[in-house]
């Protein structure tokens, strides 16, 4: 929970801030508040039960939408590198072909990139996708998830968005996490969960 992580985050702060057992308690807050602000992913991490970080996005046609448009619904929020790129074309492509029993579940799509609008635009239209794409263009979305990570291509580590989704419940919290994505069988692999955590 919260505290939990409040005091994980402690452990953390004073590996980076040691603080005296002298000093003030204004200190010691004032360097919680710093390390929070410069490690945000690290001092606050998702968790199944959390509530889920809200957002204020645009789609790919230009219609702004907040987490609480979702509130009494399922809602599978992926997280994916680009548009038209192989992996996240096959995984886009598999939630179209299995939207209609997404639907059925009462659950909707959304992918979240930071590409543009008028990038998504194309996509969407490309593959034919009956869902939202939002675009996060400054990345905070992606950040407050957890999706911005040190990836690495060829012995080479980058900053980039990982592959990974968020099955939100109708609450508005997060009923399951899904750190690592198979593009091709991540739709179906939602199903299938999305069916077993209906039935609690």
């Amino acid at each position: 929970g919260k505290r939990g992580r409040e005091a994980e985050s402690g452990s953390m702060l004073g590996k980076f801030f040691p603080v005296s057992s002298e000093s003030s308690g204004t200190r010691q807050f004032f360097l919680y508040d710093l390390f929070c602000f410069c490690f945000p992913l690290l001092s606050m991490p998702l968790n199944v039960g959390d509530a889920a970080p809200t957002f204020t996005l645009s789609d790919q046609h230009e219609t702004m939408h907040t987490l609480s448009d979702f509130e009494g619904m399922w809602l599978l929020l992926y997280f994916y590198p680009k548009d038209d790129t192989p992996g996240c074309t096959k995984e886009a492509c598999g939630f179209r072909d299995w939207f209609r029993k997404f639907e059925q579940h009462g659950c909707r799509v959304v992918g979240i990139s930071a590409d543009s609008q008028a990038t998504h635009e194309k996509f969407s239209k490309r593959y034919k996708l009956p869902f939202m794409l939002l675009a996060d263009e400054d990345k905070k979305v992606i950040e407050a998830y957890g999706a911005w990570q040190e990836k690495n291509f060829m012995g080479k580590t980058y900053m980039g968005i990982v592959r990974m989704s968020f099955l939100i419940d109708p609450k508005g919290n997060i009923a399951k996490i899904y750190p690592e994505v198979d593009p091709e069988e991540h739709a179906r692999e939602v199903l299938k969960d999305l069916a077993e955590l209906k039935k609690k």
